[in-house]
């Protein structure tokens, strides 16, 4: 199980250092090209929200035995990795639409079926190993 939480750390870390990759090379574009149409615009702002809430995230991640203070600060920790992902996911769907709409909607429908496959693989593992850990004799 311990090398199962260590993988979780580092899955969070590659997400997030990718989406903030990406996050800045559409921003990139954005300010050399200009905000042209509605769907750049959007890009624009959620991934402008999403790269400080990721940087946060991607450091928090990097904190040893990192701890909670109480419920409300877990709470906003684990809020700010979602919508940080869900703002970059935003982002660069938007910048997709602006280049074909047909490649932004294939682009989201393909992420979000992946994403619940990832999340159902994940989330199978973790149950085997705690139920594989219960079976232990201590």
């Amino acid at each position: 199980m311990e090398e199962f939480k260590k993988f979780q750390i580092t899955v969070g870390q590659l997400v997030d250092a990718g989406l903030i990759a990406i996050g800045l090379i559409i921003l990139q574009d954005w300010i050399s090209l200009g905000i042209p149409d509605l769907s750049s615009f959007v890009s624009l702002i959620a991934i402008a929200v999403a790269i400080p809430m990721l940087v946060f995230d991607l450091l928090i991640r990097q904190i040893p035995h990192r701890h909670a203070a109480n419920k409300l600060h877990f709470f906003f920790i684990r809020m700010i990795s979602i919508l940080g992902a869900i703002g970059a996911g935003i982002g660069v769907t938007a910048a997709m639409w602006h280049a074909s709409s047909i490649a932004g909607v294939i682009f989201w429908c393909i992420s979000i079926f992946c994403f619940f496959v990832y999340v159902s693989s994940f989330t199978a593992t973790e149950t085997a190993l705690k139920k594989e850990e219960q079976q232990k004799p201590h």
